[in-house]
């Protein structure tokens, strides 16, 4: 509910790390998926919307409006 999404280290449950806080496109995130070697994220609103992200390169790749 705070426009963001958050990247999480869990390798180690009991000492989660936050990696990122990235913006997302709406206030209601509900969608989010990493792909397999995690370049990339992409996130779905409420508002059916997708964001895609490279992580890598930390920039917005693609919105759907």
């Amino acid at each position: 509910m705070d426009k963001t999404v958050r990247l999480w280290d869990v390798s180690d449950l009991k000492n989660a790390t936050l990696l990122a806080t990235l913006e997302a496109n709406t206030p209601l995130v509900f969608g989010v998926a990493i792909s397999p070697h995690g370049q990339w994220l992409a996130s779905a609103g409420w508002d059916n919307k997708v964001k895609a992200r490279d992580l890598a390169a930390a920039r917005e790749l693609w919105f759907q409006p």
